[in-house]
């Protein structure tokens, strides 16, 4: 029978001689609750290397998990005057899980020490990193010691997603095709509309359509370019614009889903109007170049063979130089997730149960860019694309 990812890590926590771990990223909350969101990044699991885990979460959000019957569920005040400070809060919920796990004292605490990047929480206009007083809390809390760093064993586990996972992940992947579809039914469209305008239909229709598949919150970021911007669409955090998409222009939208904490990361490249010949050639090219990555997919596959694949068919056309950017990064928890990585350096070996993009682009100057990109399940016998 499959571990869990509780046993995951108590497994690893025995091994490394903690008493406990402190779990406070998003997306690792999602991760081992199962589908827990916390609304702005104030929550923690707390995992002992025996025994059930615990979570704390602010007061507000009881409605939230209402389904978790798997864990002792302690809450503490937050913004309310009559709260007091939530810090001292906080301090009391450890120490009442404490007690309950009959922990030592100078115990020693598993915590995320190290991470280049987190997921946004539900409400995501900031997220809450562990600042100096939220640490003191744990330590306080807990009478212990901050001394493991499992936050690399984390990314490890997080790699290979169970079959729970894949299913979120595909609810994410369905509203983000969604998305693009309303996206090339507008543009094909005899309207006037700009790249903004655009970005804010995708977002909004797929923040309506959450229920059609059983997700309680669903969330879009779009980025736009059009026309010659597509050149520079290989930029991360590319900024969509008020520009007026106009006929003849390449449309490219990166976007991001995320529904009840698990994400998808989609692109596709659209057109307004007619195109030539040559802008024509150059979608289909990108086209043929995710295919051939896609042949190299596959359990105990180099990661790094697939984007050679890719690159062959530009080099092939003559576009080479204008290929300027790997094919593919893990997603699923993350927007960008770590591993595998799909680069011409990349160590990575595709395992089944590893989500991950394809996602090839061409960006030349004076036409335009174009990229396509899909998330792929690595499976025992290939691949499967999620739509």
């Amino acid at each position: 029978m499959e571990e869990t990812r509780i046993e995951q890590l108590q497994d690893f926590l025995i091994k490394n001689g903690c008493d406990l771990a402190v779990i406070h990223l998003n997306e690792n909350v999602v991760m081992f609750t199962n589908g827990y969101w916390p609304r702005n990044g104030l929550s923690f699991v707390v995992i002992p290397a025996e025994g059930m885990p615990s979570l704390v979460i602010p007061d507000p959000e009881k409605e939230d998990i209402a389904q978790l019957k798997a864990y002792d569920v302690y809450t503490y005040g937050t913004v309310l005057l009559s709260a007091g400070s939530e810090y001292t809060n906080l301090i009391n919920a450890f120490k009442s899980i404490k007690r309950k796990y009959s922990l030592p004292d100078n115990a020693i605490i598993g915590y995320e020490k190290y991470a280049s990047a987190v997921s946004p929480s539900l409400c995501d206009g900031e997220y809450h990193l562990i600042n100096k007083e939220t640490e003191s809390a744990i330590i306080d809390g807990f009478q212990g010691v901050l001394a493991v760093d499992v936050e690399e064993f984390i990314q490890d586990i997080r790699s290979c997603k169970n079959e729970q996972e894949v299913e979120k992940i595909k609810k994410a992947n369905k509203l983000g095709y969604e998305g693009l579809s309303l996206a090339q039914d507008i543009l094909n469209k005899d309207e006037k509309v700009t790249e903004i305008q655009l970005a804010s239909m995708i977002e909004g229709y797929i923040a309506c359509s959450a229920e059609k598949y059983g997700v309680k919150y669903a969330r879009a970021w779009a980025q736009i370019t059009s026309g010659i911007r597509t050149v520079d669409a290989w930029k991360a955090g590319v900024v969509t614009s008020s520009k007026l998409i106009t006929d003849g222009d390449f449309v490219m939208i990166e976007l991001c889903v995320s529904a009840d904490g698990y994400f998808a990361d989609l692109t596709s490249t659209y057109y307004k109007g007619n195109l030539d010949n040559t802008k024509h050639e150059i979608l289909q090219l990108v086209k043929k170049s995710q295919e051939a990555a896609l042949n190299e997919l596959g359990e105990g596959k180099k990661a790094s063979n697939a984007f050679l694949a890719a690159k062959k068919v530009c080099d092939d056309a003559g576009y080479g130089e204008s290929f300027l950017h790997g094919i593919g990064h893990g997603t699923g928890f993350v927007y960008h997730d770590g591993k595998p990585g799909l680069g011409p350096n990349s160590k990575d070996v595709f395992k089944a149960g590893m989500i991950h993009s394809v996602e090839p682009g061409l960006y030349i100057p004076k036409i335009g860019g174009v990229r396509f990109e899909m998330n792929v399940l690595e499976t025992k016998n290939g691949y499967e694309i999620l739509k």
